[in-house]
């Protein structure tokens, strides 16, 4: 028995160097001399779960600041790849969430090059994330479910670093991947959001909306995303709409008098409406249609900002404008409200401002922001990839962001008043002013960041900035909680 004690003695006074870093690990099929087999396996096993207990789990990833540290590392000399597989989507920006991978892809291929320095900041402060920390980037209903959904929970945290240049920059981390934390969102320079209507996060007023902005599953038939390998499109009785690889568009079913119309509002991406005959009637898109079968789709109506073209598939209809068979028309809708209207084959009538114009096959017609035609184009097979035409209108916009952004901002607000008037209109203007709002708009808000992210101070920057606070506010104060 005494030596019984003096062996405890002299395990207890080693506890402490097998509970410090380096210590050796407790073998469980040691014996214990002078103590049966039984004894000493029992004698091990206590005091193994004594000395797990001083081995306590650290913090989290996102809480531990050697993680932290090891994650800015990945900084230094990373592209765009690498820090997309370091990320989670959808993606805080400031006030916004990105949805769609082009628009983080963009984000993070500016701040590639433009070498901010995260590599080689300074870590000031770790915040755990709690249930009302989504006012730190927007006080609105959607942050707030983001939160819930994505980030409350995950060990979160939003950590304040300071680059070698003094700019300062809150990320929000979370999960794990690899023993890193994973970027879940970025809010910066703070001190250049602090100064843009006194530091104001949250539009005024908005606090929680009676109303919930859905998610985007829980509103398949009003508002369709595709992603990059999608083969969506839907189905008419004698033709179909195909989406393109990150492609958005608001879409319904609506009884026009006697015209049974699949309106469709292109947001983003490429658009091809195929109508391979004359249709006698058939089942419908299977879109927002009644219980029991759907009644025939006699008319495809594709409208964008000031701009629409209604192609009747039911030769019972007297036509306005009458795709023959196996008609295609191309739409590419770009990310600044411009679009192209392209006949593959087949006739169209494109009305802009109350007047149609006509192009047949092998012709297109660019319809400006605003809802202005602009230039008749020869079309020529894939004339002009989205990709493309997207890049090219992009780089339009950012030479003169202020009149691009006041013309959408105009869009928005016709938007607004089709709401409040409720009715059929508005049935299909709240989703297609969320489509806008939730993809369209942010792809802008980041071009922009990625345009000015070493010159945030610049008028024309300041300037964008607060109409595009003008602009969120009409969705998020006038649309939203009445939809």
């Amino acid at each position: 028995m005494q030596y019984f004690t003096r062996l405890l003695k002299s395990a207890l006074m080693r506890l402490g160097r097998l509970c410090s870093p380096g210590a050796q690990t407790v073998e469980t099929g040691a014996r214990v001399p002078g103590l049966g087999a039984r004894t000493g396996a029992a004698f091990i096993m206590i005091l193994a779960a004594v000395v797990s207990g001083c081995q306590t789990p650290g913090p989290p990833p996102a809480r531990s600041e050697p993680a932290i540290a090891a994650l800015l590392a990945q900084f230094d000399g990373a592209g765009a790849a690498d820090l997309m597989e370091l990320s989670r989507r959808p993606f805080v920006l400031d006030r916004e969430i990105l949805h769609l991978p082009p628009d983080l892809e963009m984000l993070w291929s500016g701040v590639a090059a433009a070498e901010l320095g995260f590599a080689e900041a300074r870590i000031r402060s770790i915040q755990p994330v709690y249930a009302d920390s989504y006012r730190e980037f927007a006080g609105t209903p959607a942050m707030r479910r983001h939160f819930e959904k994505m980030v409350v929970g995950a060990d979160a945290s939003i950590v304040d670093v300071e680059t070698p240049s003094g700019e300062r920059y809150a990320l929000l981390l979370g999960g794990s991947r690899r023993r890193l934390p994973e970027l879940y969102g970025l809010r910066g320079p703070l001190e250049v959001l602090a100064s843009m209507r006194g530091g104001r996060v949250a539009p005024a007023s908005s606090g929680d909306s009676a109303v919930d902005e859905p998610d985007a599953g829980e509103i398949p038939h009003r508002v369709i995303v595709t992603g990059e390998n999608d083969k969506r499109e839907l189905a008419f009785p004698g033709g179909r709409l195909r989406f393109g690889p990150y492609s958005v568009a608001a879409v319904s079913e609506q009884q026009i008098n006697e015209r049974r119309v699949l309106k469709v509002t292109p947001t983003l991406g490429e658009f091809r409406l195929e109508v391979d005959a004359i249709a006698n009637g058939g089942a419908g898109a299977g879109v927002d249609s009644p219980a029991g079968e759907p009644p025939a789709i006699t008319a495809v109506e594709l409208t964008r900002f000031g701009s629409s073209v209604t192609v009747v598939v039911d030769r019972r209809e007297q036509p306005g404008t009458t795709a023959g068979p196996k008609s295609e028309l191309v739409v590419l809708a770009a990310s600044d409200g411009a679009t192209i209207f392209a006949s593959v084959s087949g006739e169209f009538a494109v009305r802009t401002g109350g007047r149609p114009t006509h192009i047949g096959a092998r012709e297109a017609l660019e319809v400006l922001p605003g809802g202005r035609p602009g230039d008749r184009l020869r079309w020529i097979g894939d004339t002009i990839s989205y990709a493309s035409y997207e890049r090219d209108r992009r780089d339009r916009f950012l030479s003169n962001p202020v009149v691009g952004l006041l013309q959408l901002q105009r869009v928005m607000a016709s938007y607004r008043s089709e709401v409040a008037a409720g009715g059929r209109r508005a049935a299909h203007s709240g989703p297609a002013a969320r489509a806008m709002r939730v993809y369209m708009l942010p792809r802008l808000y980041v071009a922009m960041k990625v345009e000015y992210l070493r010159e945030f101070e610049q008028p024309q920057y300041l300037s964008f900035a607060e109409i595009y606070r003008a602009v969120a506010d009409e969705y998020e104060l006038g649309i939203e909680p009445r939809l």
